[in-house]
Formats: C-alpha cells, structure tokens, sequence
C-alpha cells in the first residue's frame, strides 16, 4: 500500500468517525429529549419532529458513511467521495440549525 493511499484511508476514516458521532449524539439527544417529554400535557407533535430530524441526519450520516466505506474497499473515486464528504460536513454544520428549526417548529 503506498503513502498516497494509506493518507486517503485516514482521511475516509475520519470523516467516518465524524459522521458516526454526529448520529451517536443525534440519537442521544432524541432519547433525552423524549424522556423530558415524556409528559401527556406535552402534544406529541413535538416529539415528532425531532424524531423527524434525528432520522434525516442518521440518513445523510450513514450514507456518508457508506461512501467512506465505498472508497475503502473500492480505493476508487477518492476525489469525489471526499468532496462529497466535505461538502456535507460543512453543510451540516453551517445549516444544521436551520434544518433542526424546519423539523421542530410547531
């Protein structure tokens, strides 16, 4: 294995861990705040939509993922898995509040 490609795997693999993290915090937050709302005098609704968001951003994450794994076991197509990778990345992370706003406003 050359250098060139054990870098690329590090990268891959990093931004594999990001993304698991970003789904392992998702559902941690959706179970807490499901146990703080678990009042009946709290609509449902409101759950709801943070379920919502939680699964759209267990989705982008886990096909990031998969993209990681892609380039992995492929080692083809780095430039465009990585671009992808980031791009998400970063648009998760600029536009995260404004996707959690739309899935939770009532």
């Amino acid at each position: 294995m050359s250098s060139r490609t054990r870098k690329r795997k590090i990268f891959v693999l990093i931004f594999a861990g990001f993304y698991l993290l970003k789904i392992i915090t998702a559902w941690a937050s959706y179970l807490q705040n499901s146990y703080n709302l678990n009042n009946p005098l709290i609509p449902a609704s409101l759950l709801d939509g943070i379920r919502d968001y939680t699964i759209f951003i267990t989705g982008i994450s886990v096909i990031a993922i998969v993209l990681a794994l892609l380039y992995i076991i492929t080692k083809r197509f780095f430039w465009l898995i990585a671009v992808l990778l980031v791009v998400t990345f970063i648009v998760l992370a600029l536009k995260g509040n404004d996707i959690q706003y739309y899935y939770t406003r009532i």
